[in-house]
């Protein structure tokens, strides 16, 4: 994961571990979850735009941009966040149904 990633509070990090857990959370917590779900969800489009545009290379999008995917687009199902463009859902549902590489862009 990206660093910004990393530097959550330990109270967010719980909450995460406990929303992936599918253990309930308080108000408040699923609100940052939340808030911060839709960042990443946003913050990885971009980067699948940039990819099939050609403004980022192949290596950070296959070792990051995809991890990313993997770990996230589950978390952004269970609550409901949605990607905002086809190109980029056609290609988390490609990803999440377990294929390994992007076909050229």
């Amino acid at each position: 994961m990206r660093q910004e990633n990393l530097v959550l509070s330990t109270e967010i990090r719980e909450a995460f571990r406990d929303f992936s857990e599918g253990k309930d959370l308080s108000d408040s917590n699923k609100s940052r979850v939340g808030l911060e779900l839709h960042r990443i969800n946003r913050d990885v489009d971009n980067d699948h735009y940039q990819y099939m545009n050609g403004f980022l290379d192949e290596d950070f999008y296959q070792t990051t941009t995809i991890d990313e995917i993997r770990h996230y687009a589950p978390l952004w199902r269970k609550l409901g966040i949605n990607e905002t463009r086809e190109a980029f859902t056609a290609e988390v549902n490609r990803i999440l149904a377990g294929a390994a590489t992007l076909k050229s862009h």
